[in-house]
């Protein structure tokens, strides 16, 4: 898996554009739903449902492709470029940086009409 983020912002009035990429690690989860059917007695059929995913996602490294400043391309600038994530860091450890976790959860409810032939 590999998410991208790209970051824009302003501090002390310089413009900065980042684009991060993490990868490696797992993403671990789990999908449930449940719901309802009310017969209508004839041919049409109506329901709901409701779902749940809950995932999460914790990579291994990260890695900057792309730094600008006023439009300016300062990737060379930027030592280390690659950071490993470890559960726990070290004064040691360089390159290092504690592990992140990224959710991608959601909810959804989903009603309808079924039509059996």
């Amino acid at each position: 898996m590999k998410v991208t983020e790209d970051m824009n912002y302003e501090e002390d009035g310089q413009d900065y554009d980042q684009t991060t990429e993490q990868s490696g690690g797992l993403a671990f989860g789990y999908a449930g739903a449940f719901g309802i059917v009310v017969p209508s007695g004839g041919a049409v059929d109506f329901f709901a449902e409701v779902g749940l995913y809950s995932v999460t996602y914790s990579p291994s490294q990260a890695e900057i492709t792309r730094y600008t400043v006023n439009g300016v391309d300062q990737l060379s600038s930027i030592n280390p470029k690659v950071v490993e994530y470890k559960s726990s860091v070290g004064s040691s450890d360089q390159n290092t940086e504690t592990s992140v976790r990224r959710p991608f959860s959601s909810v959804g409810i989903n009603a309808g009409v079924r039509i059996n032939l």
